[in-house]
């Protein structure tokens, strides 16, 4: 059941991160490509997150690897300059919003 869950919430994420950048970003084209692009990055990003997420070992290259992931896929498939897009990718991962590793404040004391 655990592995089960992990994986359930692993698969979650990726579709929020993905679907944020879609949703921010907007695609270059309306062809199919974007929906295989997509796929295949999506299916990249949860095997990472998956692999990551039960060896513990080299969290900092999945976050790492998991940024780089996006950024390719933001240059490929989605509009906007480079420097927006690699801006926007790594405010997100900056703020705890990949892992929960990064502690977010509210009201001055730190939240895990």
């Amino acid at each position: 059941m655990n592995f089960w869950f992990e994986m359930a919430v692993n698969a979650v994420e990726v579709t929020l991160i993905l679907s944020f950048l879609v949703q921010y970003f907007g695609y270059k084209t309306e062809t199919s490509a974007k929906y295989w692009g997509t796929a295949l990055i999506w299916i990249l990003s949860f095997c990472i997150v998956a692999f990551f997420s039960w060896t513990h070992l080299y969290e900092n290259y999945a976050s790492s690897l998991q940024i780089l992931v996006n950024i390719l896929f933001c240059v490929t498939l989605l509009r906007g300059n480079i420097f927006q897009k690699n801006i926007r990718v790594r405010v997100y991962y900056g703020s705890g919003g990949h892992y929960g590793n990064a502690y977010n404040t509210a009201g001055g004391q730190a939240v895990r």
